[in-house]
């Protein structure tokens, strides 16, 4: 049955109608044979064996009736009842010669034609008697020697000719018999024959009214009880027919398709209900803001205004002010003008001033150095009182020099080359130390 689910249901269709077609038309078939061949058998009797059997026993009849009418021209004895024989047996023998050309058209080639040209022979010869030897005797009324040809030669003859008249007859009856016997057997062998096709046509006709059934009527039943259970938002169903090859597994193919499309439908719906819920949610939280905004947003206005308010007070007294200040800005930039020509006056001579200061300090770094190498050569020790030393919270020793004095000339309590430019020594007071010069003094330690 996997083969049949495989074919469509179009090729189905089709081989069911093709086959009960051919059935029909192979039965149709034998059933115009066979009555073709009943219908020549009917034929050859009604055309062939018939008209023979018909021709032929009115020729028989004719012919006896032509022997009755001789055996009354010999009985005859007036001239009138002669004449009245012999127009009677020429009339006989015109209808004999008539009826034997219209069975002449209907001999059968054999023994039949054979047979009546032996009566045809029979015949011109039991005539030849008659018309030669016989009439002209009884005639005369010489009715002894016609009689005696009558019951002679003539009778031989006509035994002759009766006979095969007979056989020919009897030929024909028994062929027109054998064709409706043959045409009986034709019509027992085709009833057989048609039963027996009407019977496989029936069989096939229910095996492809199964087919269809089980194969088509069954499986459309249920898909379409399925897909009324989607519809009910059944999705428990389960979709058969899947792996068929024809339009109805298509058909339950494209269901499935439905079914999963079906969940797939539900599922987003409710994801978007849940994002419907999520997005309501939203738009209430962000009402509240709004609400709080909008709130907090007039308050903040208000303090804005009153600010604003404040502000545009301030801005009048600062645009006094400003107005003030622009008048005493004049008056500054005239007097920057005229401090600024002042400022270059000075800048000028304070460049002059340092020409002079780098000078100075030429020559009392000259005299300084000159000073140290005299001090060194005298063996005369530094001027400076002497520095005590004391332990510090550090790991190494230092000294800490005495309270800070002012050198006359400096401002400072180390001595500078300014200084020691402005000091004066004499004997009593010794040139002092210029910050950066190492000390010399062998008592400092």
């Amino acid at each position: 049955m996997a083969w049949i689910s495989n074919l469509s249901v179009k090729s189905r269709t089709l081989l069911s109608i093709l086959t009960l077609l051919l059935c029909t038309a192979g039965l149709g078939v034998f059933s115009l044979t066979k009555l073709s061949t009943i219908n020549d058998e009917a034929a050859d009797v009604r055309d062939n064996w018939l008209p023979s059997v018909s021709a032929i026993s009115r020729l028989y009849t004719t012919f006896d009736y032509y022997r009755t009418l001789e055996g009354a021209h010999l009985i005859a004895s007036t001239d009138d009842d002669i004449k009245s024989e012999d127009k009677a047996l020429l009339e006989s023998a015109d209808r004999i010669e008539q009826r034997r050309m219209d069975y002449q058209k209907l001999l059968t080639p054999g023994w039949e034609t054979e047979t009546y040209q032996k009566f045809v022979k029979s015949y011109q010869a039991y005539m030849k008697i008659s018309q030669e030897q016989l009439l002209p005797l009884s005639r005369k009324n010489d009715n002894d020697g016609a009689g005696a040809i009558y019951r002679g030669s003539s009778r031989d003859e006509f035994r002759t000719s009766k006979d095969l008249l007979q056989s020919l007859m009897d030929f024909n009856a028994t062929e027109g018999k054998r064709a409706a016997d043959r045409g009986e057997q034709v019509y027992q062998t085709s009833k057989l024959w048609v039963t027996a096709i009407l019977v496989l046509v029936v069989a096939i006709c229910v095996g492809a009214a199964w087919m269809i059934v089980r194969t088509v009527i069954r499986p459309i039943q249920a898909i379409t009880w399925m897909m009324g259970r989607l519809a009910d938002r059944d999705m428990t169903v389960s979709i058969d027919g899947t792996d068929r090859g024809d339009e109805l597994g298509a058909m339950a193919r494209a269901v499935q398709v439905f079914k999963d499309n079906m969940i797939e439908a539900d599922r987003l719906a409710a994801v978007e209900a849940a994002e419907q819920q999520a997005k309501l949610r939203r738009a209430q939280a962000v009402e509240r803001l709004l609400t709080g905004f909008e709130n907090s947003s007039t308050a903040a206005l208000r303090t804005v205004a009153a600010a604003a308010s404040e502000l545009d007070a301030t801005a009048h007294s600062m645009s006094a002010m400003a107005q003030q200040t622009s008048t005493q800005a004049t008056v500054v930039a005239s007097a920057a003008e005229q401090t600024s020509a002042n400022v270059q006056t000075v800048a000028t001579a304070t460049e002059e001033m340092a020409s002079s200061i780098r000078e100075i300090g030429t020559q009392i770094a000259r005299s300084a150095r000159s000073g140290r190498s005299g001090c060194r050569s005298r063996g005369s020790n530094w001027p400076f009182p002497r520095w005590r030393w004391r332990r510090s919270g550090h790991s190494r020793w230092s000294a800490r020099p005495p309270t800070p004095r002012r050198w006359p000339g400096c401002w400072s309590a180390v001595p500078s080359p300014t200084c020691c430019a402005r000091w004066r020594p004499t004997p009593m007071r010794p040139l002092p130390r210029c910050a950066g010069q190492p000390s010399t003094n062998s008592r400092i330690r």
